[in-house]
């Protein structure tokens, strides 16, 4: 069985004071049980994802009751509020809410019983990506279940419930991330509670696994989020008699190139670190040196934002015979893409102890191909592709961007 310093201390301590004669047998015997109740075995299984993990258990009440344990950390969910129903004899009933904003069942029962005193309910819920800085659980004042629970969260919110046997202190929170709940109830009684947190010291965080909704050979065949956009359109004519025109059709522009992983988990568990990327995602390249295409590509990163600019460049020398026109245009096929995954945050602490989460997210991707001109005496489109199965007077060099 595994307790409290706090309590071992708080024990003999009094125990100390019944030896030297200033405490009687029967103070000793209710700090006695009171310890016994604050004493919760850790090493006790509840089932379900409550036994180990990435937390530390911090527990309050009896041994009597149903064991429960209501936790989703696996799936990279956390525990973001809870509702709690009390009389005077202490805790009746409760729930969990998720991060998804769904609820668990109910742990003990809602339904008033005269004897006990009216039934009083109270709820408190937060932000994903709110964390909570105090909690206090504490027996009732017959010490024969829970009587108290106090919580309050980083941006202000707070709840008080129950009857206390008396304050033992705030508990320790650690990262201050509430990945379950644990502990044994019947119906209309909570005799037991536990909270799992999050515990700190995680040394590496790492993308891996990244499996995509989407499949990139219908993405291809689609051209999904491909287009092909005018970068330039001019027009001249040479108003000379006898003379030719030289009309140059040239620039050089840039664009933004980017990718960016957006994943979820990572707020909701407070992974203020860069996560690193091992994983093969999608990317864009060139099919043709003026077009694009989805493809594979294994990144070894970081999750943050990647950019990059892209230098367009363009020209073309015209010869314009004396009252000839001519049209010129740039086009550049742009590549924009949104998608989801999921995958998995695997953490390492330094302790050495491992375990992986699995975290849904979204890939936002804009990519550039180079430019491609041409100019010709015929009017040319304004809109579309520069088409090659056009006769056209020139065309222009690819240049590398």
């Amino acid at each position: 069985m595994l307790v409290s310093v706090k309590n071992v201390f708080a024990f003999l301590s009094v125990t100390t004071l019944f030896l030297a004669g200033r405490v009687n047998a029967d103070e000793i015997s209710d700090t006695w049980a009171d310890f016994i109740g604050k004493a919760l075995d850790e090493a006790a299984s509840y089932g379900g994802n409550c036994d180990k993990g990435p937390f530390e258990r911090v527990a309050t009440g009896t041994g009597t009751g149903d064991k429960f344990c209501r936790s989703n950390w696996p799936d990279g969910a956390v525990i973001t509020g809870l509702e709690v129903w009390s009389n005077d004899m202490g805790i009746s009933g409760l729930k969990f809410r998720y991060n998804d904003l769904s609820w668990t069942n109910m742990l003990g029962d809602n339904v008033v019983d005269a004897k006990d005193g009216v039934l009083k309910v109270n709820k408190l819920e937060w932000d994903q990506t709110d964390t909570v800085v105090d909690a206090r659980l504490e027996l009732n004042p017959t010490r024969t279940g829970l009587g108290y629970i106090y919580m309050k969260v980083k941006s202000g919110a707070s709840f008080t419930v129950g009857k206390e046997a008396e304050n033992l202190g705030n508990m320790n929170v650690h990262a201050g991330i509430l990945l379950g709940a644990f502990g044994r109830a019947d119906k209309g009684t909570v005799y037991q509670l536990g909270f799992s947190w999050l515990k700190t010291g995680i040394e590496k965080a790492t993308i891996s696994d990244i499996e995509f909704e989407d499949n990139i050979d219908d993405l291809n065949k689609r051209m999904q989020g491909l287009e092909t956009m005018t970068l330039d359109y001019a027009y001249y004519k040479n108003n000379q008699d006898k003379q030719n025109s030289t009309f140059l059709f040239q620039k050089e522009t840039s664009r933004t190139t980017s990718r960016k992983l957006i994943t979820q988990t990572k707020a909701t568990w407070g992974l203020t670190a860069t996560v690193g990327v091992e994983a093969s995602m999608f990317g864009m390249g060139a099919s043709a040196s003026t077009s694009l295409k989805y493809e594979k590509e294994t990144m070894n990163g970081k999750e943050d934002t990647e950019e990059e600019n892209t230098v367009l460049k363009y020209g073309l020398t015209n010869q314009v015979p004396p009252g000839g026109e001519i049209w010129c245009k740039a086009t550049v096929m742009k590549g924009k893409y949104e998608g989801k995954y999921t995958s998995k945050i695997n953490l390492l602490y330094k302790d050495g102890s491992k375990f992986s989460i699995k975290s849904p997210g979204k890939l936002q991707l804009v990519a550039w191909s180079q430019a491609d001109s041409m100019c010709d005496d015929q009017e040319i489109p304004r809109d579309g592709p520069v088409n090659p199965s056009k006769p056209v007077a020139q065309r222009a060099i690819k240049f590398v961007g």
